[in-house]
């Protein structure tokens, strides 16, 4: 059973400059902004990681980043 002692919420690289090259990156959006509030709703942690931010944006605005969640860029590969 999932509970919010045990889980975590990853958003990965939702991003910007990703919103013409996903294919249906609104329904990506929606979705993962619904899954984030529901994560903060439940105290749930929310790691977020983007992909070389200074190039390709921050996280897109409507994905709600609450006092939770954690950031992580990703510089090297």
């Amino acid at each position: 059973r999932i509970t919010p002692d045990s889980a975590l919420l990853l958003i990965c690289d939702v991003q910007e400059r990703f919103r013409t090259a996903i294919f249906q990156m609104d329904h990506v959006i929606a979705t993962t902004a619904t899954l984030a509030r529901g994560a903060e709703e439940f105290g749930m942690p929310i790691v977020v990681t983007e992909q070389n931010p200074k190039a390709l944006g921050k996280t897109v605005g409507e994905v709600p980043l609450g006092k939770q969640a954690r950031v992580f860029a990703k510089e090297k590969f």
